[in-house]
């Protein structure tokens, strides 16, 4: 039959330089139209202090859909999850923390992968 989909692995590494706000973000890329990300393993830290509390969430539509919160991270504690997420189009995967110091280095990982399909919108 017809290839409706293809896979392709994707993998996300993502750091900045936290302005020390009272909340401080760092996200992945938005996925574009025609592509759905399904990750299988999501990582993130404040390599350089233990700060406030940390979110994980979905951007996207106007609004953030959260999934889990951990507490008093301590400095470069590596967060781990291997709960699997599908971000759409438009939406963005983001961690979010407290009480960060100007210039801590906040850091994302993950991987899985990108499906594409023409029947998703934008899709060719």
């Amino acid at each position: 039959g017809a290839n409706m989909a293809e896979k392709m692995p994707v993998r996300i590494r993502e750091s900045v330089s936290a302005s020390g706000g009272t909340y401080d973000y760092v996200k992945s890329d938005i996925v574009p139209p025609g592509e759905i990300w399904c990750l299988q393993g999501i990582a993130y830290e404040n390599q350089t202090g233990a700060r406030g509390t940390m979110r994980r969430y979905i951007e996207g539509h106007g609004y953030d859909h959260f999934l889990a919160e951990h507490q008093s991270p301590g400095s470069a504690e590596l967060i781990f999850t291997d709960q699997l997420l599908y971000l759409l189009p438009g939406e963005r995967l983001t961690i979010r923390q407290a009480s960060c110091t100007a210039s801590d280095i906040l850091a994302l990982y993950a991987h899985g992968y990108k499906i594409f399909s023409k029947f998703l919108p934008g899709g060719e």
